[in-house]
């Protein structure tokens, strides 16, 4: 089962799986949206206004009855800051290039499931979801070591 997610008109799966965890460490809810604000500013969503499409907000404007995904300027937007967003992209360099490509494969992919997206990079949706939760602790830890340097 997935729950579907508009960005700006874009479909997109996230993965629900009911409780079940997949092989390897789980994600982190903080770097997940990070990486999901991260895939707005690559993407260019924003169109300068420094703001993307918010899951909350489109389920919010649906159960409103407004019309999501048009450009109608009623749908609810999320800020993307710029500077947390190169970080995030040096911090998404700082990966080993199996763990890039995965976060730039399901991040940036702007429609299917997990195991869609993972059949069209060549892997299972289990290498591929396991790769992301190890990114994320990886983009974790990158951000800490980073923020400890700086005081």
């Amino acid at each position: 089962m997935s729950l579907e997610v508009k960005n700006n008109g874009a479909t997109h799966f996230r993965p629900n799986f009911g409780g079940v965890s997949m092989s390897g460490p789980k994600r982190i809810p903080a770097v997940q949206a990070r990486l999901d604000r991260w895939a707005i500013w690559v993407h260019g969503s924003s169109g300068g206004l420094g703001g993307g499409g918010s899951t909350l907000g489109y389920l919010m404007d649906l159960a409103a009855g407004r019309r999501v995904g048009s450009d109608d300027g009623h749908g609810s937007t999320v800020p993307v800051d710029s500077i947390e967003c190169s970080l995030t992209d040096d911090a998404i360099l700082a990966l080993p290039q199996d763990l890039q490509q995965a976060v730039r494969a399901w991040h940036l992919a702007r429609t299917g499931t997990l195991e869609e997206v993972a059949r069209r990079h060549g892997i299972v949706k289990t290498t591929l979801w396991r790769r992301l939760g190890q990114a994320d602790h990886r983009i974790s830890e990158w951000l800490a070591k980073r923020r400890f340097s700086n005081k």
